[in-house]
């Protein structure tokens, strides 16, 4: 049996409808857009990293673009012409040959710290992504932490704060790098 293919004003909607729905991202940014009263905005994102070396200022504001890195398709990197990224940070104290910083995103790009930190030189402490190959002893993951999350409750519109202290095996990986008992991180 013979289909003959519909009118191109027919399969216009649908072609377009198909587009909207290419990755599950999409969905979910056409969702967002369809119903924004249920996907609330992060107004507040505070995060604690331990990164390799000293970072100098110890306060400041990493302004740089971010794109996929064109030479690793599976990896985000620094790129003229990416989307726009910045994060703030400040050190809150060097931790042998290393520096213990909080982060504060201001965009919300993949992998933005990781990638802003790496272009700095300064990559975090276990990322095998865009930090040494071989990891730390104490450390058996990212020594990346949210500890901080602010954002509108979708149908009160109250303001919810969440925090979370420092992970138990990063407090326990901080206290052994600093040959120390375990720390509290203070609050800021």
């Amino acid at each position: 049996m013979l289909r003959t293919p519909k009118p191109p004003e027919e399969k216009s909607c649908q072609y377009q409808t198909r587009n909207l729905w290419r990755s599950s991202l999409d969905r979910m940014r056409v969702i967002a857009a369809m119903r924004p009263e249920q996907f609330p905005t992060v107004e507040h994102v505070l995060n604690v990293a331990l990164v390799e070396g000293r970072v100098q200022p110890p306060e400041g504001v990493i302004d740089a673009p971010i794109a996929r890195d064109p030479r690793h398709r599976k990896r985000m990197a620094v790129v003229a012409g990416g989307r726009e990224a910045r994060t703030r940070y400040r050190l809150l104290r060097e931790v042998d040959g290393r520096s213990l910083v909080e982060v504060r995103p201001e965009t919300g790009r993949t992998h933005q710290i990781r990638v802003h930190f790496a272009a700095l030189g300064h990559p975090l402490v276990g990322d095998p992504v865009y930090g040494r190959r071989k990891a730390d002893a104490a450390i058996q993951r990212q020594f990346l932490h949210a500890t901080r999350l602010a954002f509108r409750h979708p149908r009160t519109g109250e303001r919810l704060e969440l925090e979370a202290p420092l992970a138990d095996d990063l407090t326990r990986a901080l206290a052994e790098i600093e040959g120390q008992s375990p720390v509290v991180l203070e609050r800021s």
